[in-house]
């Protein structure tokens, strides 16, 4: 990727494939943008329809697995979403203990496991699409009953679900 030879319509061509399919390859493709061609950077990222800080979390994240060795097919097997919570906490001492926790538990369950915490092991999933607008009356009522919003995301949305579920059912 040389400068001279080398378009943003190119470079954005040759990632979008590996956006969706394979993470790896992306982080790496980026990093060889970052490098070779650093005035195109935020013009390749803008049009894999990436934010500035996703990338760089993409690079980061890649960077930090780098160092154990670690296959490809083996880190695709187990996931962006699950990588990216353990890649921080990665060490030459609990690498291999992480990946097969993150191998044998869900996303949800790594989280919780890595903060200390246990699943529930009867617990049930979830999982509703809202229009924004609707998103935005949801979010403010879960607020009401004890959810907090921390860059734009719910915390302890479920226990304030329930919470406000009982005081509806309670009158």
């Amino acid at each position: 990727m040389s400068k001279s030879t080398t378009s943003a319509t190119e470079l954005i061509s040759n990632l979008k494939n590996f956006k969706k399919e394979n993470f790896l390859e992306l982080a790496r493709g980026l990093r060889k943008v970052k490098e070779n061609t650093p005035e195109l950077f935020d013009e390749v990222i803008k049009g894999l329809r990436l934010h500035s800080r996703k990338a760089y979390y993409i690079l980061n994240v890649e960077a930090e697995l780098q160092a154990f060795g670690i296959s490809d097919e083996r880190l695709l097997e187990i996931g962006w979403t699950k990588l990216s919570l353990i890649a921080p906490k990665l060490t030459q001492e609990n690498h291999q203990k992480l990946l097969k926790l993150a191998e044998t538990h869900t996303a949800r369950e790594v989280g919780l496991l890595l903060n200390g915490e246990f699943p529930a092991p009867d617990s049930k999933v979830l999982q509703i699409y809202l229009p924004v607008k609707d998103y935005d009356i949801v979010a403010k009522a879960l607020t009401l009953f004890g959810a907090g919003l921390v860059d734009g995301s719910l915390i302890y949305k479920e226990d304030a679900l329930v919470g406000m579920a009982k005081h509806v059912l309670a009158d």
